[in-house]
């Protein structure tokens, strides 16, 4: 076998290169690329599409890349449940769905993610009573570390809460199965607000929407970093709020969407239509969620400590909110939070900058996206996530030996 390619992430800032790179297409061919693994002591880490900034599959072993295996591959309609293989696509299974009159609960802003590494990491979109796509799991198999196959579900709590949110840690998934929904439409609202009228608006409008988030703009120039639309009335837009609101729209109105429409730019479509705004230029982000009553103070503070420490920046700040859950390394475990991201072009000069948003962050009790910049150790993590002994135990069940684990993983899970 020839040595793979350099494997970089999405960012780029983490570069690689494993010394075997294998894309299984059926579960049998995982069960013999682990247990081959298990018996040469080496290590196996699962890579998808490499959109976290986290060194997660970083390794000079064994990488498995689960994009061969994609598709789904049955659908309840009566009990909205959906079973796919682990290199689905997001951006494939909305219009495959659709056909069948079921839609994902919620999802984020990007889509080209695989199912296996979405579900890893606890990606997530926003809602009051939207929980991110680990909460929607409930049902998986996976090859453990030692190659035996596994089925996890309901029937088994402790396992389930900890493969949710597994960071690869916890079996290379085989098949997931997803609590979906009937399919429905979403009316979407962009709007411009002060930030005054935000604080004021800020409880309801979590509240009542389906879908609520907003990005603050530190300056007039900061829709541009994104290339975020913009009102055309010529206002200043520094201190100001790019705020999306949707709502859910029933699906017997498909004949007349555009009654639901209060401004012509309004959108109102297809979930799967709405949901993705894919960034065409790269970026570094650090995304910390904290409990959601503290949401609004934090955000004040935010502002104040970035005016004053750093004056010139001019990334907009996104707010979003996502809904508890009991996934043992869910940021969301046993918890409702707001979720606070911030970003640089350059992590070079960029760096000094999320780690001081990280400090200013850390005493509300942060808790860090698994894919996403963040500088927990060992101690931060005891602290912040109630349940990481449960986690460590499933996953010494699972993978005694600790094929699956990579140098970033081990002096935090071991």
């Amino acid at each position: 076998m020839q040595p793979p390619e350099p494997w970089s992430n999405w960012a780029g800032n983490i570069t690689y290169r494993p010394a075997r790179l294998f894309e299984p297409t059926t579960p049998e061919e995982v069960v013999d690329i682990v247990a081959a693994a298990s018996t040469q002591g080496r290590t196996v880490r699962a890579a998808g599409t490499s959109h976290s900034s986290t060194p997660l599959s970083l390794t000079g072993d064994t990488i498995v890349n689960l994009g061969r295996m994609a598709g789904i591959t049955g659908v309840d309609r009566a009990a909205h449940r959906v079973s796919l293989l682990p290199g689905t696509r997001v951006n494939a299974i909305g219009p495959a769905l659709w056909e069948h009159g079921l839609a994902l609960k919620n999802q984020g802003d990007i889509d080209a993610q695989q199912f296996a590494g979405a579900i890893s990491t606890g990606t997530h979109g926003s809602g009051r009573r939207l929980q991110s796509f680990s909460g929607s799991v409930r049902g998986l198999t996976a090859v453990t570390g030692t190659g035996e196959v596994v089925t996890i579900d309901d029937s088994d709590h402790d396992r389930l809460a900890a493969a949710q949110v597994g960071l690869g840690l916890t079996g290379i998934f085989t098949s997931i199965d997803l609590d979906v929904r009937d399919a429905f439409f979403i009316h979407e609202a962009i709007r411009y607000w002060t930030l005054d009228e935000l604080y004021e608006r800020w409880d309801e409008e979590f509240e009542r929407r389906l879908h609520f988030s907003f990005f603050w703009y530190p300056a007039h120039a900061s829709p541009g970093i994104f290339n975020m639309r913009v009102p055309d009335d010529g206002r200043d837009l520094a201190d100001t709020v790019y705020v999306k609101r949707y709502d859910e729209v029933p699906l017997d109105a498909a004949d007349d969407l555009a009654a639901f429409k209060e401004l012509p730019a309004d959108r109102v479509d297809r979930p799967y239509r709405i949901y993705p705004e894919i960034p065409t230029d790269v970026f570094h982000e650090l995304e910390y969620m904290i409990p959601f009553e503290h949401g609004k103070k934090a955000m004040a503070e935010l502002r104040e400590f970035l005016y004053t420490r750093f004056p010139d920046n001019i990334h907009p700040v996104e707010v979003r909110c996502v809904a508890r859950d009991t996934a043992y390394l869910s940021p969301q475990y046993e918890r409702d939070n707001i979720v606070i991201a911030v970003h640089c072009d350059d992590l070079a000069t960029g760096e000094p900058f999320l780690r001081a948003v990280s400090d200013l962050l850390a005493p509300y009790g942060a808790r860090p996206h698994w894919g996403k910049l963040h500088w927990f150790d060992d101690d931060h993590l005891e602290a912040a996530f109630p349940a990481l002994d449960r986690f460590r135990r499933v996953r010494r069940e699972i993978d005694p030996q600790g094929t699956f684990l990579n140098d970033y993983l081990r002096p935090l899970f071991t």
